[in-house]
């Protein structure tokens, strides 16, 4: 048996967990649901979950044991498998707690943007301009000259961090919306030539799920 992650077909907020599963080794079936969910397909997440609010993207692994909250499940499997993708020493465990908020940070501001979601054009037009360049730069500043958030070292920051810069930037955004982030650009080169990553990127498993497209911020 392996393990299971509900979410909907989409990448979203499950993004990041599959990329992470892939890293570490973790072979894992997506159980999709379509968007929005039935009542009855909530009371199921919510028998298995048990949380009262929301549960997906909820992890089951093979043994049953269940996972719920994004960043949570992202943090509990990078400490999980063989990547080596949880640091030990507590200035890097800070990096991955502060830079894991600011990815989710620029998330949560893609989301409220999304035209599609009820958002106003000039929200989504803000983002396209600047709010996405001001977190990207935030990150880039962090970053430096390493070839990794820790280094020469591949971790949890770095999925995260691609996810959200595709996730929320190059799939949707018209252009180069990277231009005036060369570093950050190549990281997320980097992160794509990791060989479990490359590997599930061009598995049908990925291709299978669509992608967030450019759609969502209107026009």
């Amino acid at each position: 048996m392996t393990a299971k992650l509900y979410y909907y077909n989409a990448t979203g907020r499950a993004n990041q967990i599959r990329l992470a599963l892939a890293a570490a080794g973790i072979s894992f079936e997506n159980v999709n649901a379509t968007y929005p969910p039935s009542a009855e397909q909530r009371k199921e997440w919510t028998d298995i979950g048990m949380n009262t609010t929301t549960n997906v993207p909820m992890l089951v692994l093979a043994d049953g044991t269940v996972f719920t909250q994004s960043t949570a499940v992202v943090r509990a499997v990078a400490r999980m498998g063989d990547g080596g993708l949880m640091p030990t020493d507590n200035k890097e465990l800070y990096m991955v707690d502060k830079i894991l908020a600011d990815c989710e940070d620029l998330r949560t501001l893609a989301y409220s943007s999304f035209v599609a979601f009820g958002a106003p054009q000039s929200k989504a037009d803000d983002y396209i301009n600047s709010g996405f360049a001001k977190h990207v730069g935030n990150l880039e500043r962090q970053l430096g000259d390493n070839d990794f958030f820790l280094g020469s070292t591949f971790s949890i920051i770095d999925i995260s961090v691609y996810d959200v810069i595709t996730n929320k930037g190059t799939d949707i955004i018209p252009g180069d919306c990277l231009k005036d982030f060369p570093k950050i650009k190549a990281l997320v080169k980097k992160v794509e030539e990791q060989p479990k990553i490359a590997t599930y990127l061009a598995s049908d498993q990925c291709t299978a799920i669509p992608k967030f497209s450019p759609a969502l911020l209107g026009k």
